[in-house]
């Protein structure tokens, strides 16, 4: 489980993210993500990939569905690479 929550003068952002190992090591499960500043909120629901390894980096992957606070909503992906040295 990862939870991760900010605080600055005028935003906020929460980060929750559960799974379970899968094959290979991978993790699946939900995500949640929460982003808002003074009059704009946006939160994302979906599912994530993590721990995808490969040499030196390591990728995570989510889609799902997102939604701001001006009733906009459209389905997401994100990709993440971190690499270690």
């Amino acid at each position: 489980m990862i939870l991760d929550q900010q605080h600055g003068e005028q935003q906020e952002e929460i980060e929750y993210r559960e799974g379970e190992e899968m094959l290979g090591g991978l993790y699946v499960g939900p995500e949640f993500q929460y982003f808002g500043s003074d009059g704009y909120r946006h939160r994302r629901l979906g599912i994530h990939v993590t721990s995808m390894k490969a040499e030196d980096a390591e990728w995570s992957a989510a889609a799902g569905w997102a939604r701001d606070s001006a009733g906009r909503a459209s389905p997401y992906v994100r990709l993440s690479i971190l690499t270690r040295r």
